[in-house]
């Protein structure tokens, strides 16, 4: 660990990683260099800056790829930090509680994610064309958010992403929108809200208020609006009835009844995501799945669709990645709504890459198909999906992040790795080299000896090429072809 000297203190780097993974408590500024003894800073770890009392301004280099969890949180004077442009994820509540009143998001950021901007003073945001999902509670509680610009490629908005904005009180939702989860704008400042057509997922009580009614204008029609919401309310998680009209549910957060959403219809037909979005939606069971043709990427997938199969080809384009966070359900700490439904996955031969978190916290998956050909498996990708007993993972992958396959509850029972024990034990060591760290010493996190997974059993085949999963031979048998053959659907 390389302690490389800020004003009033010093910050903490891993150059076998390239991340800064701690800093002095008293530290007031950081400008952090393209390189620390001549190795790339390409990251901030987790809470690598969280709770520095005085920290009031950092400027981070254009080497820097990602920003990890809680990187900057409860840094209550933090009013100034300059983000490059080339990181494409930030970690979770990454700025939350922080003293930021503004701030650039890096151009090429694809999900905001939970909690990044929560009990911030934060005033006014422009959120980057190219966003496609703003995470739960990303500005829960910034009671002084006055405006938001929400771009046209924008398709989810989170359980409670707005909830307590009392300040936020005009807000234009772009066409492009699909999903509104719960409680996404409760008890915000917010008198009057027009829903696009596209939507293809709402939850009701996203427009909860205490004390007035809400004025809500669905382009579409009632019909369609009761059919996002749940008929005779199956989406609703409260015996409280009385606040029902024409299939809005408004209660608030200590779940008294409130006053009742006033709704009224324009009879508009359904629209898809429009064409600048760069997004096409494929039509699944219950739901769509969501694709950015530009990265060959699965972006995001209905909350309530359970069974998936990924086809090879969207558009004429292969699948390649499964993004980071595109099935990812909350953790129950900012999780104020239903899970997600996802219970069997299956990934077409095509995908490489399995993105960070991916899959984290998918509590009903019971079944994921690995392709052979896959080489990638992102850090927590599956991480606390309880459901799941087994899982093949091919001998094609060379690379895993860490805690990609941990499951504290009910661990894996099976963990089938299709190459050899020597070659799995290279993988572990690699995952082991970017653990991150908590303290501004560079103490390591109290991990798991794999800090991969905590599966009862693990086992080899020990050839260069895995065979078939066990759980795709059992697959194959529920699976129908269409006449497009790369469209599953199960009987």
């Amino acid at each position: 660990m390389i302690p490389f000297p800020v004003q009033d203190g010093s910050i903490h780097f891993d150059r076998t990683t390239g991340t800064v993974v701690g800093s002095d408590e008293g530290i007031t500024a950081a400008r952090i260099p393209e390189t620390i003894e001549g190795v790339r800073v390409a990251a901030i770890g987790d809470r690598a800056f969280a709770g520095r009392p005085l920290l009031h301004t950092v400027t981070l280099p254009p080497t820097l790829t990602d920003i990890g969890r809680f990187a900057f949180a409860d840094c209550g004077q933090l009013q100034t930090l300059t983000l490059p442009a080339a990181p494409e994820q930030l970690g979770e509540g990454v700025f939350a509680g922080s003293g930021l009143r503004q701030i650039d998001l890096p151009a090429r950021l694809r999900h905001l994610p939970a909690a990044a901007f929560a009990r911030t003073p934060l005033e006014r945001i422009s959120l980057p064309h190219g966003l496609l999902e703003i995470g739960a509670d990303a500005f829960s509680q910034a009671e002084q958010l006055t405006e938001v610009s929400l771009p046209a490629t924008l398709l989810v908005i989170g359980s409670s992403a707005f909830s307590g904005c009392t300040a936020l009180h005009t807000l234009t939702l772009p066409p492009s929108l699909v999903s509104i989860g719960s409680f996404a704008f409760a008890d915000s400042g917010l008198a009057s809200l027009t829903l696009p057509p596209s939507l293809t997922f709402a939850r009701a009580d996203a427009f909860a208020h205490e004390g007035r009614a809400m004025q809500l204008t669905f382009r579409g029609s009632e019909r369609r609006w009761m059919e996002l919401i749940g008929r005779k309310g199956k989406l609703l998680e409260t015996p409280l009835w009385e606040g029902f009209l024409n299939g809005v549910f408004a209660y608030s957060q200590n779940t008294r009844p409130s006053h009742r959403a006033e709704l009224t219809f324009t009879d508009e037909d359904y629209a898809p995501p429009p064409p600048e979005s760069g997004v096409t939606a494929v039509p699944l069971p219950g739901g769509s799945l969501y694709f950015e043709r530009a990265t060959a990427t699965v972006v995001g997938c209905d909350r309530q669709v359970e069974e998936v199969v990924v086809p090879a080809e969207i558009d004429g384009i292969p699948v390649r990645v499964i993004g980071t966070r595109a099935f990812a359900a909350e953790e129950a700490v900012w999780q104020k709504g239903g899970e997600r439904a996802v219970r069997r996955i299956v990934l077409p031969r095509s995908v490489t890459v399995i993105g960070r978190e991916a899959f984290v916290h998918c509590r009903r998956l019971r079944e994921a198909v690995l392709p052979e050909g896959l080489q990638t498996v992102g850090r927590r990708a599956f991480f606390g999906c309880t459901a799941l007993q087994e899982l093949s993972l091919p001998a094609s992958v060379t690379s895993v992040g860490s805690g990609a396959f941990w499951i504290e509850e009910t661990p894996l029972k099976l963990l089938v790795y299709g190459g050899s024990q020597e070659r799995w034990e290279a993988i572990e060591r690699q995952a082991a080299g970017l653990l991150p760290v908590d303290k501004a010493c560079g103490t390591p996190r109290t991990d798991p000896p794999s800090p991969l997974h905590n599966a009862l059993e693990l086992r080899f085949e020990g050839r260069a090429a895995a065979n078939r999963s066990s759980l795709l031979d059992r697959l194959t048998d529920r699976v129908l072809h269409t006449k497009d053959e790369d469209i599953m659907y199960f009987e």
